[in-house]
């Protein structure tokens, strides 16, 4: 059954499926940003083999940033310009919340969220994971905008 979570259930969580990932890991959010922790964990899950996709409608990163995440293996980018929406899953958990997957550290603001586990709602996860496969289908990889830069 889904669980409901606050802002610190929400980082908390998040880093979570950031860390078990073992295959795949999939970070949905309206704007990509600069978050060391995040970067760091997204880094360790490439160095163990885990396909990373991240969706996003727009991004504040450096030059050197938007590189740095591109020359990470098993890391894959996409824009989609109409991204309204956060989500981060893996192959056993998912996470819909209000916090940017950046955002960890933002306790100032007051979030929501539900976790979602695929053995106990596997219906609901897969409704999740199908938009989720809509937005990245009608997406564009970040690699070819990277040859713009």
């Amino acid at each position: 059954m889904a669980r409901f979570l606050a802002t610190n259930g929400i980082s908390y969580i998040t880093e979570g499926i950031l860390m078990s990932a073992n295959e795949t890991l999939m970070l949905v959010m309206e704007e990509l940003k600069y978050h060391a922790l995040l970067f760091s964990r997204l880094a360790e899950a490439s160095e163990r083999g885990v396909d990373i996709k991240l969706v996003y409608a727009r991004h504040s990163l450096s030059t050197d940033e938007l590189l740095g995440l591109l020359s990470l293996p098993n890391v894959e980018l996409f824009h989609q310009q109409q991204v309204k929406a956060c989500c981060c899953f893996n192959e056993k958990h998912m996470l819909l919340s209000s916090m940017n997957m950046a955002d960890l550290a933002d306790k100032a603001a007051r979030h929501m969220g539900m976790l979602i586990d695929r053995e106990q709602d596997p219906g609901l996860y897969k409704e999740v994971l199908q938009e989720t496969c809509a937005m990245l289908y009608t997406a564009q990889k970040a690699s070819e905008l990277a040859t713009c830069l």
